[in-house]
């Protein structure tokens, strides 16, 4: 008997071998093709996880989204792949608002992981926050520019930073990304302070129940004004502490700022959706000021949506969403603030796949005088539904009004309105200042200073409408 030899007529280099290596594992079934392509790319081959490891990730990520977990999310060595990450930052998005960093050190990420999720996820950050990509050895140099293009659009005063040690970037791009400047680290320790700030703020806000409650008792109204609501200002200045005259102006602020962003010229929903209205938030914080006439939304540091305000990419905003009669708001409904403060039931109405996404900023209010809090989503959420799927989303949400009382599960609706500065939302400290300095701004001018004795009367011309 022969035997049949073949000579190559000169050396096979290392890529060539790892090849004739690659087609005799796919040829015998030790791997198939897309698993060949990986091991192509020079990139381990992850294992996979046990049953027990993937109900660990699985309760870590709904901790995260409940808002149990603050300050880092935690997801190192739990070999996560390119195809774990949309719901791992899902749960980012998610959950507390005091949520500051990401670790997912040890796992095998690669560079069209970062480059798919990460890169997009990045501009939508809001206020300090770190990620940890430490030893993901699997990313190559290919992740480098797309990451600092990402953080180049953030503020520096953030010191937002991405550790790539231990993986493909080195040198000058692994230092920028790791962001360790004194601004960098001066926005870490400012971080930590405001934390800390807003702790307590939320502690003393907590322990007012109570007495937010029976501030407002006597200016419930248990439903939308009784009557016809009068088509003027029926009393100027406002007419503090006079408990039937505040009624009628309750209800001229309702039917004005509905006609005005409901119904009038101003609206930009031309059928008002399911579970949506804008004009009793404008009403409600216009009658916190003790504003005898409807002020604008400008006033608030509002704006509101305009149609086809999509993200890039072609993917609809929620707004967008139900004027288009793609997504019903089955129901809506705020309890307290914080992780999962904002309950939508949400119902995709075409046939095929539809991915939204909630933009930070955007506000719910009550649809009649409960002086119950509005509500803030604080950071940018996507979402994505089955054709015909309706499932209840729980998004994180900021309180909007110190001045008034948490809300326990009762109906919202989606407003037009966007917070102009987002920055506003680093924190929840933050936002309380922010909008009760307007609040006291206006009250002053419509002649009630914040810490003067009550007189029952404002100033003759108070409370004008800013044009």
């Amino acid at each position: 008997a022969g035997a049949l030899f073949a000579a190559w007529p000169r050396l096979v280099s290392d890529e060539e071998l790892r090849e004739l290596f690659l087609w005799d594992c796919v040829r015998f079934g030790c791997v198939d093709e897309k698993e060949a392509g990986w091991l192509r790319l020079n990139r381990r081959r992850a294992p996979k996880r046990s049953d027990e490891e993937e109900e660990a990730l699985a309760a870590r990520l709904q901790a995260a989204s409940s808002g149990k977990i603050g300050g880092a999310l935690d997801v190192s060595n739990m070999k996560l792949v390119d195809d774990d990450l949309p719901r791992v930052l899902r749960a980012a998005e998610r959950g507390s608002m005091e949520l500051s960093a990401l670790a997912m050190t040890n796992n095998y990420i690669t560079e069209d992981g970062v480059k798919a999720h990460l890169v997009p996820f990045i501009p939508r950050l809001i206020g300090h926050f770190r990620i940890d990509l430490r030893e993901n050895k699997d990313i190559n140099c290919d992740a480098g520019d797309p990451l600092l293009a990402a953080l180049s659009g953030l503020p520096e005063a953030w010191g937002v930073s991405v550790d790539m040690r231990g993986t493909g970037l080195t040198g000058d791009t692994m230092l920028k990304l790791l962001n360790q400047t004194p601004a960098a680290q001066m926005a870490a320790m400012a971080a930590a302070k405001e934390r800390k700030r807003t702790e307590d703020l939320v502690a003393q806000y907590t322990s007012k129940q109570a007495e937010l409650e029976a501030r407002w008792a006597a200016e419930v109204d248990a439903g939308p004004p009784e009557g016809e609501a009068p088509e003027d200002p029926p009393f100027e200045p406002f007419p503090d502490g006079e408990v039937e005259k505040l009624k009628s102006v309750r209800s001229y602020l309702a039917k004005a700022a509905k006609d005005r962003y409901d119904r009038g010229d101003q609206a930009v929903w031309k059928k008002l959706p399911k579970n949506c209205g804008s004009g009793q938030l404008i009403a409600h914080l216009s009658y916190i000021c003790k504003s005898a006439t409807l002020r604008g939304c400008a006033d608030f540091t509002l704006r509101q949506w305009q149609p086809a305000e999509g993200e890039p990419g072609g993917m609809l905003s929620l707004h967008d969403a139900v004027a288009q009669e793609a997504l019903r708001i089955v129901a809506c409904s705020g309890n307290e603030f914080g992780a999962g403060a904002a309950t939508l039931k949400l119902q995709n109405l075409r046939d095929e796949e539809l991915e939204i996404f909630v933009p930070a900023g955007s506000i719910l209010q009550h649809a009649n005088w409960v002086h119950l809090q509005n509500l803030l989503i604080g950071r940018g959420v996507h979402l994505v539904f089955q054709p015909g799927q309706t499932r209840e989303c729980k998004l994180g949400a900021m309180c909007m009004n110190l001045s008034c009382q948490c809300s326990e599960g009762q109906a919202m609706q989606l407003t037009s309105f966007l917070l102009q500065d987002t920055h506003i939302l680093e924190s929840q400290g933050k936002v309380w200042d922010h909008f009760e300095a307007l609040f006291a701004r206006f009250r002053e001018e419509a002649g009630f200073p914040d810490g003067a004795k009550k007189k029952g009367k404002g100033k003759k011309k108070g409370g004008k409408k800013k044009k």
